[in-house]
């Protein structure tokens, strides 16, 4: 898992996580708190427009607000969020980013979807 900050993201690797031939992938994906820090672990990131993508987050002590900005996907387009398995429905920029303001934060692990 990823640890992220308001102004930092941080991933620790120990040599046993790190077997020969293993790369890091950079998304199109922030998540921001408020304050404190946020464990995310992406589950799924298809960069086709058309398919899905996914993680799971889990708030430190003091974390109220966490922003997700969620890039590779199609332009002007409805998508669903699934928070814990409940929709909401999101519509991406120009850019093909939803911008997604999750203020009912709690330490238990979420789990975030997004499909068309």
């Amino acid at each position: 898992a990823s640890t992220t900050t308001s102004n930092e993201s941080k991933l620790t690797l120990t040599a046993a996580e790190i077997p020969n031939g293993s790369y890091v992938q950079m998304r199109n994906f922030q998540v921001i708190p408020d304050v404190g820090t946020v464990k995310v672990t992406i589950t799924t990131w298809n960069i086709p427009t058309t398919l899905g993508k996914g993680w799971i987050t889990q708030a430190g002590t003091g974390t109220r607000r966490i922003t997700y900005r969620v890039g590779d996907l199609a332009p002007n387009t409805e998508y669903e969020v699934f928070k814990n398995g409940v929709a909401t429905g999101y519509e991406t920029d120009a850019n093909g980013v939803i911008t997604i303001t999750d203020t009912s934060v709690t330490q238990a692990i979420t789990q975030f979807e997004v499909s068309l």
